[in-house]
Protein backbone atom coordinates (compact mmCIF):
# COMPACT_ATOMS: atom_id res chain seq x y z
CA UNK A 1 0.00 0.00 0.00
CA UNK A 2 0.98 3.53 -0.75
CA UNK A 3 1.37 6.74 1.47
CA UNK A 4 3.25 4.12 4.19
CA UNK A 5 4.10 7.47 6.55
CA UNK A 6 7.24 7.71 8.78
CA UNK A 7 9.60 4.53 9.21
CA UNK A 8 10.32 6.07 12.38
CA UNK A 9 7.31 5.59 13.74
CA UNK A 10 7.50 2.73 16.49
CA UNK A 11 5.53 0.05 16.95
CA UNK A 12 3.85 -1.69 20.06
CA UNK A 13 3.06 -5.17 19.65
CA UNK A 14 1.44 -7.04 22.30
CA UNK A 15 1.33 -11.10 21.93
CA UNK A 16 4.93 -10.78 20.00
CA UNK A 17 5.89 -14.14 20.99
CA UNK A 18 2.76 -15.96 19.46
CA UNK A 19 1.93 -18.02 16.30
CA UNK A 20 1.40 -14.42 14.09
CA UNK A 21 3.17 -12.26 16.85
CA UNK A 22 6.26 -13.18 15.64
CA UNK A 23 6.02 -12.06 12.04
CA UNK A 24 4.91 -8.82 12.84
CA UNK A 25 7.86 -8.07 14.83
CA UNK A 26 10.06 -9.28 11.77
CA UNK A 27 7.56 -7.43 9.30
CA UNK A 28 8.49 -4.39 11.74
CA UNK A 29 11.57 -4.54 12.20
CA UNK A 30 12.36 -5.27 8.20
CA UNK A 31 10.45 -1.93 7.35
CA UNK A 32 12.72 0.01 10.11
CA UNK A 33 9.79 0.72 12.34
CA UNK A 34 11.16 1.10 16.22
CA UNK A 35 9.52 -2.36 17.47
CA UNK A 36 8.58 -2.69 20.98
CA UNK A 37 7.49 -6.61 21.99
CA UNK A 38 5.20 -7.18 25.07
CA UNK A 39 4.88 -10.77 26.20
CA UNK A 40 3.80 -12.93 28.66
CA UNK A 41 6.53 -13.94 31.31
CA UNK A 42 8.88 -16.41 30.65
CA UNK A 43 7.62 -19.64 33.15
CA UNK A 44 4.11 -19.07 32.85
CA UNK A 45 2.46 -22.05 31.29
CA UNK A 46 4.09 -23.13 28.09
CA UNK A 47 6.16 -20.05 27.59
CA UNK A 48 8.52 -21.70 30.17
CA UNK A 49 9.12 -23.68 26.49
CA UNK A 50 12.70 -23.75 24.98
CA UNK A 51 11.82 -21.98 21.98
CA UNK A 52 10.10 -18.57 23.44
CA UNK A 53 14.18 -18.05 24.76
CA UNK A 54 15.37 -18.47 21.29
CA UNK A 55 12.80 -16.26 19.98
CA UNK A 56 13.64 -13.59 22.54
CA UNK A 57 17.20 -14.09 22.01
CA UNK A 58 15.99 -13.50 17.84
CA UNK A 59 13.78 -10.51 18.74
CA UNK A 60 16.80 -8.90 20.75
CA UNK A 61 19.38 -9.13 18.54
CA UNK A 62 17.10 -7.20 15.99
CA UNK A 63 17.22 -4.19 18.47
CA UNK A 64 13.63 -5.14 19.61
CA UNK A 65 12.65 -3.86 22.76
CA UNK A 66 11.12 -6.80 24.58
CA UNK A 67 9.28 -6.40 27.99
CA UNK A 68 8.20 -8.64 29.66
CA UNK A 69 4.30 -8.66 31.22
CA UNK A 70 0.34 -9.96 31.65
CA UNK A 71 -2.47 -8.33 30.51
CA UNK A 72 -3.46 -7.99 34.21
CA UNK A 73 -0.31 -6.27 35.37
CA UNK A 74 -1.66 -2.58 34.96
CA UNK A 75 1.47 -1.13 36.11
CA UNK A 76 3.73 -2.90 33.62
CA UNK A 77 1.03 -2.01 31.19
CA UNK A 78 1.66 1.65 31.83
CA UNK A 79 5.64 1.49 31.84
CA UNK A 80 5.67 0.08 28.10
CA UNK A 81 3.32 2.47 26.80
CA UNK A 82 5.38 5.43 28.74
CA UNK A 83 8.26 3.39 27.10
CA UNK A 84 6.71 3.60 23.83
CA UNK A 85 5.26 7.07 24.24
CA UNK A 86 8.21 8.74 25.34
CA UNK A 87 6.71 12.54 25.43
CA UNK A 88 3.81 10.99 27.46
CA UNK A 89 3.79 13.22 30.48
CA UNK A 90 0.21 13.21 31.99
CA UNK A 91 -2.13 9.94 32.37
CA UNK A 92 -5.44 10.04 30.99
CA UNK A 93 -9.19 10.06 33.05
CA UNK A 94 -10.23 6.50 32.57
CA UNK A 95 -13.70 5.21 33.41
CA UNK A 96 -14.73 1.58 33.36
CA UNK A 97 -17.92 -0.49 33.29
CA UNK A 98 -18.30 -3.16 35.70
CA UNK A 99 -17.60 -5.97 33.77
CA UNK A 100 -14.25 -4.45 32.23
CA UNK A 101 -15.86 -2.59 28.98
CA UNK A 102 -14.45 0.94 28.69
CA UNK A 103 -17.20 3.27 28.75
CA UNK A 104 -15.23 6.89 28.47
CA UNK A 105 -11.73 8.03 28.67
CA UNK A 106 -10.86 11.54 28.51
CA UNK A 107 -7.27 12.53 26.97
CA UNK A 108 -5.54 16.08 25.82
CA UNK A 109 -5.96 15.12 22.42
CA UNK A 110 -2.95 18.04 21.40
CA UNK A 111 -0.31 16.04 23.02
CA UNK A 112 2.07 14.25 20.65
CA UNK A 113 1.91 10.55 20.86
CA UNK A 114 4.97 9.18 18.84
CA UNK A 115 3.94 5.36 18.89
CA UNK A 116 1.88 5.52 15.54
CA UNK A 117 0.36 1.83 16.84
CA UNK A 118 -0.79 -0.92 19.23
CA UNK A 119 -0.60 -4.57 17.35
CA UNK A 120 -2.03 -7.09 19.26
CA UNK A 121 -1.89 -10.61 17.96
CA UNK A 122 -3.57 -12.34 21.02
CA UNK A 123 -5.17 -15.67 20.85
CA UNK A 124 -8.14 -16.77 21.40
CA UNK A 125 -8.27 -16.96 25.21
CA UNK A 126 -6.36 -14.04 25.24
CA UNK A 127 -9.66 -12.20 23.57
CA UNK A 128 -12.12 -13.16 26.13
CA UNK A 129 -9.23 -12.02 29.01
CA UNK A 130 -9.09 -8.56 27.56
CA UNK A 131 -12.75 -8.05 28.11
CA UNK A 132 -12.49 -9.43 31.69
CA UNK A 133 -9.70 -7.76 33.02
CA UNK A 134 -10.26 -3.78 32.46
CA UNK A 135 -6.14 -3.29 32.70
CA UNK A 136 -6.06 -4.36 29.52
CA UNK A 137 -7.89 -1.50 27.94
CA UNK A 138 -4.79 0.82 28.60
CA UNK A 139 -3.34 -0.50 25.61
CA UNK A 140 -6.02 0.93 23.16
CA UNK A 141 -6.32 3.83 25.67
CA UNK A 142 -2.33 5.35 25.48
CA UNK A 143 -3.07 4.72 21.69
CA UNK A 144 -4.07 8.46 19.75
CA UNK A 145 -2.64 7.21 16.13
CA UNK A 146 -3.97 3.60 15.52
CA UNK A 147 -4.91 0.72 17.15
CA UNK A 148 -4.95 -2.69 15.14
CA UNK A 149 -6.83 -4.99 17.26
CA UNK A 150 -6.58 -9.13 17.35
CA UNK A 151 -8.46 -10.50 14.54
CA UNK A 152 -6.65 -11.42 11.30
CA UNK A 153 -9.64 -14.12 10.42
CA UNK A 154 -13.82 -13.35 9.22
CA UNK A 155 -15.04 -10.17 9.23
CA UNK A 156 -17.23 -10.65 12.19
CA UNK A 157 -19.60 -7.85 11.68
CA UNK A 158 -20.63 -9.48 8.54
CA UNK A 159 -20.66 -13.41 9.19
CA UNK A 160 -22.37 -15.45 11.88
CA UNK A 161 -22.09 -18.91 12.45
CA UNK A 162 -21.98 -22.02 14.78
CA UNK A 163 -21.75 -21.53 18.70
CA UNK A 164 -18.62 -21.72 19.93
CA UNK A 165 -17.31 -20.04 16.99
CA UNK A 166 -20.32 -17.33 17.08
CA UNK A 167 -19.13 -16.63 20.95
CA UNK A 168 -15.33 -15.92 20.20
CA UNK A 169 -16.93 -13.83 16.61
CA UNK A 170 -19.49 -12.10 19.74
CA UNK A 171 -16.15 -11.43 21.75
CA UNK A 172 -13.96 -9.27 18.34
CA UNK A 173 -17.49 -7.24 17.98
CA UNK A 174 -17.51 -5.90 21.64
CA UNK A 175 -13.91 -4.99 21.40
CA UNK A 176 -14.63 -3.13 17.84
CA UNK A 177 -18.04 -1.28 19.67
CA UNK A 178 -16.07 -0.30 22.38
CA UNK A 179 -12.63 0.80 20.15
CA UNK A 180 -15.56 2.68 18.27
CA UNK A 181 -17.31 4.23 21.21
CA UNK A 182 -14.05 5.51 22.54
CA UNK A 183 -13.22 7.09 19.44
CA UNK A 184 -9.91 5.38 19.29
CA UNK A 185 -8.08 5.29 15.83
CA UNK A 186 -8.27 1.68 14.19
CA UNK A 187 -7.80 -0.53 11.40
CA UNK A 188 -8.69 -3.71 11.60
CA UNK A 189 -7.00 -6.82 9.16
CA UNK A 190 -9.20 -9.56 7.77
CA UNK A 191 -7.64 -12.77 6.48
CA UNK A 192 -7.37 -16.64 6.51
CA UNK A 193 -6.15 -19.63 6.93
CA UNK A 194 -1.07 -33.64 4.28
CA UNK A 195 -3.12 -36.33 4.70
CA UNK A 196 -5.66 -35.09 2.61
CA UNK A 197 -8.73 -34.15 4.29
CA UNK A 198 -11.75 -32.76 2.46
CA UNK A 199 -14.38 -30.71 4.64
CA UNK A 200 -17.89 -31.13 2.99
CA UNK A 201 -17.66 -30.92 -0.90
CA UNK A 202 -14.71 -29.65 -1.39
CA UNK A 203 -15.66 -26.75 -3.74
CA UNK A 204 -16.52 -23.88 -1.89
CA UNK A 205 -13.74 -20.86 -2.38
CA UNK A 206 -11.92 -19.60 0.46
CA UNK A 207 -8.99 -16.93 1.19
CA UNK A 208 -5.65 -18.49 2.01
CA UNK A 209 -2.70 -16.41 2.42
CA UNK A 210 1.34 -16.75 4.00
CA UNK A 211 1.52 -14.96 8.04
CA UNK A 212 4.10 -13.64 6.45
CA UNK A 213 1.84 -11.31 4.35
CA UNK A 214 -0.44 -10.84 6.95
CA UNK A 215 2.19 -9.39 9.63
CA UNK A 216 3.48 -7.28 6.29
CA UNK A 217 -0.05 -5.76 5.49
CA UNK A 218 -1.09 -5.12 9.05
CA UNK A 219 2.26 -3.37 9.66
CA UNK A 220 1.53 -1.17 6.57
CA UNK A 221 -1.66 0.21 7.52
CA UNK A 222 -0.37 1.32 11.10
CA UNK A 223 0.97 4.30 8.72
CA UNK A 224 -1.24 4.24 5.92
CA UNK A 225 -3.88 7.40 6.25
CA UNK A 226 -6.13 5.24 3.71
CA UNK A 227 -6.88 2.86 6.42
CA UNK A 228 -7.80 4.78 9.20
CA UNK A 229 -10.79 3.65 11.07
CA UNK A 230 -11.14 1.09 8.18
CA UNK A 231 -11.34 -2.57 7.49
CA UNK A 232 -8.48 -3.93 5.50
CA UNK A 233 -9.68 -7.23 3.25
CA UNK A 234 -6.68 -9.60 2.53
CA UNK A 235 -7.82 -11.35 -0.46
CA UNK A 236 -6.01 -11.34 -3.48
CA UNK A 237 -7.64 -12.67 -6.36
CA UNK A 238 -4.71 -15.04 -6.32
CA UNK A 239 -5.20 -16.56 -2.77
CA UNK A 240 -8.80 -17.22 -3.75
CA UNK A 241 -9.45 -21.29 -4.33
CA UNK A 242 -11.63 -24.29 -3.05
CA UNK A 243 -9.88 -27.09 -1.20
CA UNK A 244 -10.45 -29.58 -4.75
CA UNK A 245 -8.29 -26.64 -6.24
CA UNK A 246 -5.72 -27.05 -4.12
CA UNK A 247 -5.16 -30.88 -3.67
CA UNK A 248 -5.78 -30.63 -7.95
CA UNK A 249 -2.91 -28.02 -7.83
CA UNK A 250 -0.71 -30.15 -5.47
CA UNK A 251 -1.45 -33.75 -7.23
CA UNK A 252 0.00 -32.13 -11.18
CA UNK A 253 3.26 -31.24 -8.87
CA UNK A 254 3.90 -34.44 -7.41
CA UNK A 255 2.74 -36.64 -10.12
CA UNK A 256 0.63 -38.94 -8.68
CA UNK A 257 -3.25 -38.19 -7.19
CA UNK A 258 -4.20 -38.37 -3.15
CA UNK A 259 -6.20 -40.40 -1.59
CA UNK A 260 -9.58 -37.79 -0.08
CA UNK A 261 -10.91 -38.15 2.94
CA UNK A 262 -14.52 -36.52 3.02
CA UNK A 263 -16.00 -35.14 6.36
CA UNK A 264 -19.73 -34.48 5.55
CA UNK A 265 -21.12 -30.96 6.74
CA UNK A 266 -23.70 -32.55 8.84
CA UNK A 267 -20.78 -34.64 10.67
CA UNK A 268 -18.42 -30.75 11.51
CA UNK A 269 -21.99 -29.44 12.78
CA UNK A 270 -22.15 -32.63 15.22
CA UNK A 271 -18.31 -32.31 16.31
CA UNK A 272 -18.82 -28.81 17.39
CA UNK A 273 -21.71 -29.57 19.09
CA UNK A 274 -20.37 -32.62 20.89
CA UNK A 275 -16.71 -31.16 21.71
CA UNK A 276 -16.09 -29.30 24.89
CA UNK A 277 -15.58 -25.26 24.97
CA UNK A 278 -12.66 -24.44 23.36
CA UNK A 279 -11.93 -27.61 21.53
CA UNK A 280 -15.75 -26.93 19.55
CA UNK A 281 -14.17 -23.50 18.57
CA UNK A 282 -11.12 -25.02 15.48
CA UNK A 283 -14.76 -27.30 14.25
CA UNK A 284 -16.92 -23.96 14.08
CA UNK A 285 -14.11 -22.30 12.08
CA UNK A 286 -13.53 -25.04 9.49
CA UNK A 287 -17.12 -25.12 9.20
CA UNK A 288 -17.60 -21.76 8.65
CA UNK A 289 -14.54 -21.19 6.03
CA UNK A 290 -14.91 -24.36 4.16
CA UNK A 291 -18.78 -25.35 4.53
CA UNK A 292 -20.34 -22.31 4.40
CA UNK A 293 -17.33 -19.88 2.75
CA UNK A 294 -17.60 -17.08 4.83
CA UNK A 295 -14.28 -15.60 3.42
CA UNK A 296 -16.27 -15.01 0.21
CA UNK A 297 -20.02 -14.64 0.98
CA UNK A 298 -19.79 -11.35 0.74
CA UNK A 299 -18.72 -9.04 -1.99
CA UNK A 300 -16.61 -6.15 -1.81
CA UNK A 301 -17.88 -2.61 -2.54
CA UNK A 302 -16.22 0.66 -3.93
CA UNK A 303 -15.04 1.78 -0.64
CA UNK A 304 -13.75 -1.31 0.63
CA UNK A 305 -9.75 -1.51 1.16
Amino acid sequence: MANSGDKTDKILIFGASGYLGKYMVRASTCMGHPTYAYVRPIGIGTASDPWKHLLLQEFESMNVTVVQGGLEDEEKLKSVLRISNSSRSSEPSVKWHHKGMLIRCKTRASRPYPTRANLSSLGFARVRARIRVPTAFLLIIYVKTRFIPSEYGNEVDRVSRLPPYEALLENKRVIRRAIEAAKIPFTIVCENWDEVTVYGSGEVKVVLNFEEDVAIYTVKVTTDTRAANRVVTCRSVRNIASQLDLITWWEERVGRTLKRVHIPDEEIVKMAEALPFPDNIPVAIIHSIFIKGDKMSFDLMEDDL
